[in-house]
């Protein structure tokens, strides 16, 4: 068959393999980009998934926008952009040649569509290049074709493909190192080391990951085709120098970038990872050995699928062609030899790829952390499986050979081809599952902000919040949508962050996400030229706040600098202003209570103390409380966030008789105390009023002093308001912009809305992470939709003290309506609602009723 034929037919079996492992995105291609490979969601698709997939198609837009003339030519002005245009140069070299195709189709349609058709160019890429390289390996074409369908086919390579990392369209560079070494060494041809040499430096512009294993698996292989190649003995100085000659490009271009990757080092010393991960974190991102067959899994062990088609095959081939051997060990010690050597590499892959869930606790992998340069710097030891879709190619390729001596016919040597090829493929299939991410194609808010800075003739120049210390790819959602208006922000996304940005932006604007608004910040953001504050009220878990997101739409609304100026459903726009303004909006009457975040229980027994004693005891949470018997004996916190909160309230868990003495000493400096009379033989919740405190309060120490008695300290939560003290008949509405939620906030109506477009079908409206006096309560979900009477909308449920009520269903045109108890231990309890993705609905509020 003739190189070109090949190529072509190559074409047509991509497409054929892409179009069956992503669907549904073929009916997406122009709309919407993989997201995953393990689909969680309902319905397979799903608006604006933030992730590695967004951070990418950004990283290739940003290219194409230099090549269109809409940005300064090698420049990333979007992102990290603190002020200074200039200081933003980027090369743009990064992801070629990949970033060229990658304009090309973006001319003919949009980004989506362009990331698509660059996702098939690098299976096509993939499947030719790893053909041509097993004509070396067998004689038939059908059986190098269908051998070659494991490059694409592997789960792992759809894994990274649709997960968005870099190293999944890198893979594609393997094969042609494997291609350029195998030619530079069989024939001796200068063309395979220029080859190998061009493939390492597109691994070195796409992917560390695969230029580093690559750089390691070069010398093996080439040692391998060198056993394989040639019945000419190895001491015969004249295959030495052939071999010398077509390895020579290469070898040439190795030197070269290597020299570049250690004038680079410095580079990264300044980077939050110079002294690489450290085997805890490692450890997290790593697989198990149950992941090589474990069915449609999920999780980091899901990557390292293998199954149970080509294991076998393995195993057939392997003892067919030892007992080759052992008829006619002259002629056949060779290919055994090769045989047995491909499936070393193969296990070795494995076997590293499982970090220090590995045989013998990971000793191997620890090994090579120790003596292998920068294998210290691999957080995520599954990439080395970026080699395996290549060798798995050749190792099939061998072990397929002596089979098919088994079977006399060639017709049924054909279709017992096909069968293995059309078995591992289906089992492949299986295993993914393809999430479609639909790319908005505009949002109003960061409209309404290029459009102000454009009246003033400025350019549009913004911080987003939550800002994150950048790596975090909750940022992915920002670059794209900066990118639609070419708006300047100073956040980022980056897998390996500049200690300067942590230290002089992270560190001086993360307060923004509490809520926390100084003139010195506002000042700082002006004097950079940054007039707009961007927050996505959707994208705010819980670590960046004490509290919901509602607690920081409110401060900034009250800000008399900060002014609103759209709203985009999920987004809120903000302008600074140089000076106050009167014409701030006011806080929603009703939100009079912020929820602390499910994290923001603090255990007493944590804190230091003089004189107090630790204790065991199954009814105290966490299972220890501290115990104030001696004079003066204290606990003191020195850091409690959050005491500028509206009614900032300390909940003391605690039981005991005497005085006890609260002193506040606040960031701002004075001191604030009072005293309590405690007389509870029973575990119990103590409200402590913080009143007095100044607005410019954010945290403060505060020590807990016994003055007489006993006392019993458990647990203390930190809040904005108390739901405590309800009697029987009683209720309290919350309303339900107080919840950790998604969706978005809808003021006119005091209403969270959730749209089946953008929210997945998970627990996504949280809260109080409060507690409720002990009694029986129920529990109503007010809440209004346009979806017919009948539509389950999805299901609520409270826990307590690790306690589960049943799931109560929340059906269209019936009240949402569930009772349950709180336990005598009396723990902070959590109103969930798990969301079905049936159809949009807006929640209004949460009622408990005290009704025993």
């Amino acid at each position: 068959m003739s190189a070109k034929k090949l190529v072509w037919l190559s074409l047509l079996l991509s497409t054929v393999i892409w179009a069956a492992f992503s669907w549904p995105l073929p009916r997406y291609v122009a709309s919407g980009v993989p997201s995953s490979s393990t689909n969680s969601d309902k319905g397979q698709v799903r608006s604006m998934i933030m992730g590695d997939h967004l951070q990418m198609v950004y990283s290739y837009w940003i290219f194409g926008d230099f090549l269109s003339g809409k940005t300064r030519f090698f420049h990333n002005l979007y992102e990290f952009n603190t002020g200074n245009d200039d200081e933003r140069r980027y090369v743009g070299f990064d992801f070629m040649p990949y970033t060229l195709v990658f304009t090309l189709a973006y001319w003919i349609g949009e980004r989506a569509f362009a990331w698509n058709m660059t996702g098939l160019v690098s299976l096509w890429l993939t499947l030719s290049v790893t053909w041509l390289l097993l004509r070396n390996y067998t004689r038939r074409d059908l059986y190098a074709a269908a051998m070659a369908l494991i490059s694409i086919a592997l789960p792992y390579l759809w894994a990274m493909n649709m997960g968005g990392s870099p190293t999944g369209y890198s893979m594609a560079f393997v094969p042609m190192l494997l291609w350029g070494i195998d030619t530079g060494v069989r024939r001796g041809k200068a063309i395979g080391g220029a080859v190998a040499g061009l493939s390492f430096i597109c691994s070195f512009l796409n992917d560390a990951h695969v230029l580093l294993f690559s750089l390691l698996l070069a010398p093996c292989w080439a040692l391998f085709v060198a056993l394989h190649a040639s019945e000419e003995p190895f001491w015969k100085v004249r295959r030495w120098v052939r071999m010398f000659l077509g390895l020579l490009p290469f070898a040439l271009i190795v030197l070269f970038l290597v020299s570049l990757i250690q004038m680079g080092k410095g580079e990264v010393a300044e980077t939050t990872i110079e002294h690489g991960f450290n085997m805890s974190e490692v450890a997290g991102f790593s697989p198990h050995l149950r992941g090589l067959t474990a069915w449609r899994s999920v999780g980091v062990s899901s990557v390292i699928y293998l199954g149970h088609v080509l294991p076998l095959l393995f195993l057939a081939g392997i003892v067919v062609q030892l007992w080759n051997t052992i008829k006619a060990p002259r002629d056949e010690w060779r290919r055994t030899a090769a045989l047995l050597c491909i499936m070393a590499g193969v296990c070795g892959i494995i076997i590293l790829a499982l970090g220090p869930n590995g045989p013998m606790h990971g000793r191997f992998f620890h090994l090579a952390r120790r003596f292998v340069p920068n294998f210290h710097m691999i957080r995520q030891p599954a990439k080395i499986y970026c080699l395996l879709p290549s060798l798995l190619t050749v190792a099939a390729a061998l072990a397929l050979g002596p089979v098919m001596v088994l079977v006399s016919k060639p017709r049924a040597q054909v279709k017992l081809v096909v069968a293995i090829a059309a078995l591992f493929c289906l089992e492949y299939k299986l295993q993914v599952r393809t999430t479609v991410c639909l790319v908005d194609k505009e949002q109003v808010a960061y409209e309404a902000v290029a459009e102000d800075a454009k009246s003033k003739g400025k350019d549009a120049r913004a911080i987003v919040i939550p800002i994150w210390p950048g790596e975090s790819a909750w940022s992915s959602l920002y670059q794209h949508y900066v990118s639609l208006y070419r708006i300047r922000m100073v956040n980022g996304y980056l897998p390996v962050v500049p200690n300067d940005y942590i230290e002089n932006i992270f560190k001086k604007f993360e307060y923004l996400n509490g809520g926390i608004v100084t003139d010195e910040q506002l000042d700082g953001l002006l004097e950079r030229g940054i007039e707009y504050l961007l927050l996505h009220e959707d994208a705010f878990p819980e670590q960046v706040s004490s509290f919901a997101v509602s607690f920081t739409l409110s401060r900034y609304f009250e800000h008399p600098r900060l002014e609103l100026l759209k709203q985009g459903e999920n987004v809120w726009a903000f302008r600074v202003l140089a000076a106050p303004t009167a014409d701030a909006v006011t806080t929603m009457p009703s939100w009079k209570l912020f929820f602390p975040s499910y994290n923001g229980n603090m255990e007493m027994e944590w804190f230091h103390g003089t004189g107090g004693e630790k204790h065991v005891n199954a009814s105290a949470s966490g299972d220890h409380y501290i115990s104030l018997t001696e004079t003066n004996a204290t606990v003191t916190i020195e850091t409690l966030y959050h005491c500028n909160a509206p009614n900032p309230v300390i909940l003391l868990r605690g039981k005991g008789e005497g005085t006890l003495r609260v002193g506040l000493t606040p960031d701002t400096g004075g001191d604030y105390q009072m005293e309590q009379e405690w007389a509870a033989d029973n575990w119990r919740w103590h409200e402590i009023p913080l009143v007095g405190l100044s607005n410019s309060v954010v945290t403060a120490t505060v020590a807990f002093e016994r003055l007489s008695g006993r006392l019993d300290l458990d647990v203390l939560i930190m809040s904005s308001g108390s739901i405590l003290g309800l009697e029987p008949g009683e209720e309290v509405a919350i309303p339900a912009p107080l919840f950790f939620h998604a969706g978005y906030t809808d003021l006119e109506r005091d209403a969270v809305v959730v749209r089946k477009k953008y929210e997945g079908d998970r627990e996504m409206f949280y809260g109080p992470h409060l507690p409720l006096s002990e009694g029986r309560y129920e529990v109503r979900m007010a809440f209004e939709t346009e979806a017919t009477a009948g539509t389950a909308l999805g299901s609520f449920s409270v826990t307590c003290d690790n306690q589960y009520t049943e799931p109560f269903p929340v059906v269209a045109g019936s009240p949402a309506v569930g009772e349950f108890s709180t336990p005598r231990k009396n723990q902070p309890l959590r109103f969930a609602f798990d969301y079905s993705r049936n159809a949009d609905l807006a929640i209004r509020s949460v009622v408990f009723k005290r009704v025993e």
